[in-house]
């Protein structure tokens, strides 16, 4: 009888094991498939924004790369959260401003060249 009970506990915590494997490993995926989906989607919208700039002839600033990324993943979290309206898009975009300003500011103290000026130079 002991062994019948040590056999199913033993069974019992091998599938919690189990189970807490498998939930560890979908919840560490899920980050990393939502950290490749804001990097994906922060590379295209400033890509989008030095074309235009190019396109246009114009030497706008363009934010670094970190900035995007900020502002893409706090614009995944409202999505998430089920708050993506203009109205909580507009707020999070202008309560995003002093952290903008702070990460262009490392970008130029930090030496990084904008990528909009190297390709300008090479026209």
């Amino acid at each position: 009888m002991d062994s019948a009970i040590a056999g199913l506990l033993g069974g019992l915590v091998g599938a919690l094991a189990s189970f807490g494997g498998m939930w560890l490993q979908n919840h560490y995926q899920a980050k990393r498939e939502r950290a490749k989906s804001v990097l994906e989607f922060a590379t295209q919208n400033r890509q989008q924004d030095i074309h235009l700039a190019v396109s246009r002839g114009t030497r706008a600033k363009i934010p670094p790369a970190a900035a995007y990324v900020y502002l893409h993943a706090a614009i995944l979290e409202l999505i998430e959260a089920d708050g993506a309206s203009a109205d909580n898009i507009q707020k999070l975009v202008e309560e995003s401003k002093p952290t903008m300003k702070m990460l262009t500011n490392l970008n130029a103290e930090w030496g990084v060249g904008d990528a909009l000026q190297e390709y300008g130079r090479g026209l």
